[in-house]
C-alpha cells in the first residue's frame, strides 16, 4: 500500500489540475458571455495563466521528480565497532548516508534489516545455528541509533536472506525507479548480492563507495572493483557528495 501511494501521487496530482481547470473554466466563462473580440482574449489570457499557476503549483511544487529509490542496507548495531560482526569504515558510511538523507534529494527511502527467520531452509540452518548469539541479542539487531528517526519516516524492511531484493517491496519499488541507489553493509555479502539482483531485476544502480562499509579495506576495495565491471550500464559509481550534486542540478534544470 505505502508502494501504491508513491508511486500514484503523480497521477493524482495531474487529475487535480484537470479538474480545477475544468471547474475554472465554467465559472469564468459565464463572466464573459456573450463575448466581445476584447473579452474573448482577456478570458483566454487568464484561462491560459490560471492553468500554467495550478499545473507549476501542483505539479512543479510538490511533484518528487527524483524517482530513485534509496536503499540502507542493514545499518544496524552488530556491525559497529566493538560487536561481533564489526565491519570497518562504519562511521564513515554512516556519516555519508546521513548527507544524502539530510540534502532531502532523493524522496523514495527505504531501510532493510537482516533477522534470522523462524523457519530456516538449506544452508541458512547453519548460519542461523552457527550465529544464534548474534540473532538472539535485541541490540545487536537493532538499527544504529542515528537512523532510528529516520525509520520512523522511511519504511524498515526485513529480510532473512542477503539480498534486499527478496522483500517484495523493495523490488516492487525498484521496478519504478529510476535508479536504485545502494549503500550500507556489509559490502562483501548483503551489498553485493544486492546489487547483483538489482542488476538483474534490470535496474540501473548507483553505488556510494563512500556510504558502504565492509570486512575490510581490502574487501571492500574489491567489492566496488566487482561493482565497476557492471559499468557504464548497468551501475554507476560515486560518492554521496557527487550524488547529492548530481540530484540538485538535475532538480535545477528542471526547475529552469
Amino acid at each position: 500500500m505505502y508502494l501504491k501511494k508513491v508511486n500514484e501521487k503523480g497521477g493524482f496530482r495531474a487529475h487535480i489540475v484537470i479538474i480545477l481547470t475544468i471547474i475554472i473554466f465554467l465559472l469564468v466563462s459565464p463572466i464573459f458571455s456573450p463575448y466581445t473580440y476584447f473579452q474573448e482574449i482577456v478570458f483566454r489570457v487568464i484561462f491560459c495563466v490560471t492553468t500554467c499557476v495550478l499545473n507549476i503549483y501542483f505539479g512543479g511544487i510538490f511533484m518528487e521528480k527524483n524517482t530513485d529509490l534509496f536503499l540502507v542496507i542493514d545499518m544496524q548495531n552488530v556491525y559497529t565497532k566493538g560487536q561481533e560482526w564489526a565491519c570497518e569504515g562504519m562511521d564513515s558510511a554512516t556519516a555519508s548516508i546521513l548527507r544524502v538523507l539530510n540534502a532531502d534529494v532523493c524522496p523514495n527511502v527505504v531501510f532493510t534489516r537482516y533477522l534470522a527467520p523462524e523457519y530456516p531452509v538449506g544452508i541458512w540452518k547453519e548460519y542461523n545455528k552457527v550465529n544464534a548469539n548474534v540473532n538472539a541479542d535485541p541490540f545487536a539487531n537493532e538499527m544504529i541509533a542515528d537512523f532510528l528517526p529516520w525509520t520512523e519516516k522511511y519504511p524498515l524492511l526485513t529480510k532473512s536472506v542477503y539480498s534486499s531484493f527478496a522483500i517484495p517491496e523493495v523490488k516492487e519499488m525498484a521496478h519504478h525507479a529510476r535508479n536504485v541507489v545502494i549503500s550500507g553493509v556489509v559490502a562483501e555479502c548483503c551489498v553485493l548480492s544486492t546489487v547483483l539482483s538489482a542488476i538483474d531485476e534490470g535496474c540501473k544502480v548507483i553505488y556510494l563507495t563512500d556510504g558502504v562499509s565492509g570486512l575490510s579495506q581490502e574487501s571492500r576495495q574489491e567489492t566496488e572493483k566487482i561493482i565497476s565491471y557492471f559499468a557504464p550500464l548497468h551501475t554507476e559509481l560515486m560518492t554521496a557528495d557527487e550524488y547529492i550534486e548530481k540530484c540538485q542540478k538535475e532538480s535545477e534544470s528542471t526547475i529552469q
